[in-house]
């Protein structure tokens, strides 16, 4: 049972999962969710998790994906003083690592920096950010190369959606800058993007996470790979890997038993 706020498939069910799962407690044999709780408050994170072991049947596991900030942090370091001495490869790559740290934390528009640097990545750098973001950049890609242009661009029901955004901003800036001012409008604009949910609001490494989901009431946290799980035949399901490829490549992988 696949659930979103704004599913982008027809079998997936329409929940805001800040409220009340549509499950009956202790009826659910695992729940999952790939980089989703960094996009929920710390509030609204550890209400979550209450309500994903309310779900689960005793034994039950969570399967929590999420950015993982520890080995962003390892990287940073073992860039940096290469950076300092000049290493190119190096310096890019550490330019890249800040993106991952806090682009999407700090970004006011759509994609941020992050989007347009897997944009304009140069040749010589692709391996490495495939590397860092697996099948979102491999997406990006194919979404700029295989894109429709001229009047057929027009009719896909995203341009539709982006146009009415891209109108609908234009008009809240016009009043905001009118009752508010130039500097007003800006901050309703960017207020009401950052409420959008595109936003990282909380990140999480190991220890972090595993003391969440203590808190919660689970028990064993557990780091995992991508195909390890307590619940068997999870791999056959190619949620995070498939082909034996990791779909996020920065993820951290933790389940705990409820």
């Amino acid at each position: 049972m696949n659930v979103d706020l704004h599913p982008g498939v027809a079998c997936a069910r329409v929940v805001d999962v800040r409220k009340t799962l549509p499950f009956a407690t202790r009826s659910v044999d695992m729940c999952y969710s790939s980089h989703l709780l960094e996009h929920l408050s710390a509030s609204e994170a550890m209400a979550f998790l209450a309500e994903q072991r309310r779900v689960l049947k005793p034994q039950g596991v969570i399967r929590i994906v999420v950015p993982d900030l520890g080995e962003l942090c390892r990287t940073f370091a073992a860039l940096q003083p290469r950076a300092l001495a000049g290493d190119e490869q190096a310096s890019y790559e550490l330019e890249y690592t800040y993106l991952e740290l806090f682009d999407q934390a700090t970004r006011t528009s759509p994609g941020g920096e992050l989007y347009a640097a897997w944009l304009a990545c140069p040749a010589e750098h692709r391996g490495f950010v495939e590397q860092r973001a697996g099948d979102e950049y491999r997406a990006a890609i194919a979404r700029r190369e295989n894109a429709p242009r001229g009047f057929s661009a027009l009719l896909r029901p995203y341009a539709v959606r982006r146009a009415w955004r891209v109108v609908r901003e234009r008009l809240i800036r016009g009043a905001g800058r009118a009752l508010l001012g130039r500097r007003g409008a800006e901050a309703v604009r960017e207020g009401l993007f950052r409420a959008t949910g595109e936003i990282h609001r909380v990140m999480y490494d190991e220890a972090r996470l595993a003391r969440r989901l203590l808190a919660a009431g689970f028990q064993r946290p557990t780091r995992m790979t991508a195909t390890e799980s307590h619940l068997p035949g999870f791999a056959g399901f190619g949620l995070d890997a498939a082909e034996g490829r990791v779909r996020k490549p920065d993820s951290l992988f933790m389940e705990a038993v409820a």
